[in-house]
């Protein structure tokens, strides 16, 4: 008799065992389908929205959520841990005069937020990279040339980095690019002009993004400092730009291609958005937005 109870307590064991068993797995299965089922889903709508974006590239606006996605996954490279060290050629290159610029104007500032446009390899004539090292800034590098942009990534910026041309228009581009092979730094959208140098250069199209885009695409909501040298297109690519939307503190602009009464107008341009002209000098205009100058004013009474 106990035999007999031992043996119907182990079946109805081996059937209880089973029956979880089935359970377990029924339930296992149809969590994996889901996940697949989700991640397929998930995986076609980013094939979906590149499609959508490659389709209609050249009539998408600026703002366009897909195109910012796209532009995010397309050109941008997060900034690597901190922990990664700098792979600097000369680490103790001097600052520049735009560098020291913003460093005195937001006197000594920690962990502030740049936007370097014409970022070229990230360490050379950085306007900066001393902003990074010293005060713990970070930011967005953006670079044009495909010769200098992959060098850029290489120096461990612990900024964003882009490696896209910035559009003269609310909408992405194709354009030609006029390398020239001796001075890959002055490489420019459109003709090529005259360096001080001999020089063969080079024709290639390129993808131009707008500025709002890639800042979007970033994340960042307000820059305070902004060094902009992108070759004499910068009025161009100012002019669509929604300053509404993103606030930058401080700019130093590139005017070297721009003749006296274009820079006058870039002037009148940017003072209808708020910003003040604090130096002009042979190469560079200096601005600082109206609101940032108030609040350093001195309170009557």
């Amino acid at each position: 008799m106990r035999q007999i109870c031992k043996s119907r307590f182990a079946s109805k064991f081996a059937l209880s065992g089973i029956v979880v068993l089935i359970v377990f797995l029924s339930t296992y299965q149809w969590l994996f389908s889901r996940d697949v089922l989700f991640s397929r889903n998930q995986v076609n709508s980013i094939d979906q929205g590149t499609s959508y974006v490659e389709i209609n590239f050249d009539r998408l606006d600026q703002h366009d959520p897909e195109l910012i996605r796209y532009t995010r996954t397309r050109y941008l490279s997060p900034p690597p841990p901190q922990y990664v060290p700098y792979r600097l050629n000369n680490p103790k290159n001097p600052e520049t005069g735009h560098g020291k610029w913003a460093r005195k104007f937001f006197k000594n500032k920690r962990s502030g937020t740049f936007l370097e446009a014409g970022a070229n390899e990230g360490e050379h004539h950085s306007h900066t990279l001393f902003l990074e090292t010293d005060l713990n800034w970070t930011g967005l590098l953006i670079e044009c040339n495909p010769t200098v942009a992959s060098y850029l990534r290489t120096k461990k910026r612990k900024s964003w980095t882009a490696s896209v041309c910035i559009s003269t228009s609310a909408q992405p581009k194709i354009v030609n690019f006029s390398n020239p092979e001796k001075w890959s730094y002055s490489g420019r959208l459109g003709a090529a002009w005259n360096l001080p140098i001999p020089t063969n250069w080079t024709y290639f199209d390129v993808e131009t993004v707008p500025l709002y885009t890639i800042i979007a695409a970033a994340g960042f909501k307000e820059i305070d400092f902004f060094s902009f040298d992108v070759e004499g297109v910068e009025r161009d690519v100012l002019r669509d730009f929604p300053f509404d939307k993103i606030r930058f503190k401080l700019m130093i602009i590139e005017v070297y291609f721009l003749n006296e009464t274009e820079r006058t107008e870039l002037d009148e341009f940017l003072d209808g958005h708020g910003y003040t002209v604090l130096e002009r000098q042979v190469d560079d205009h200096i601005y600082a937005h109206k609101s940032v100058l108030a609040q350093r004013a001195p309170h009557s009474g």
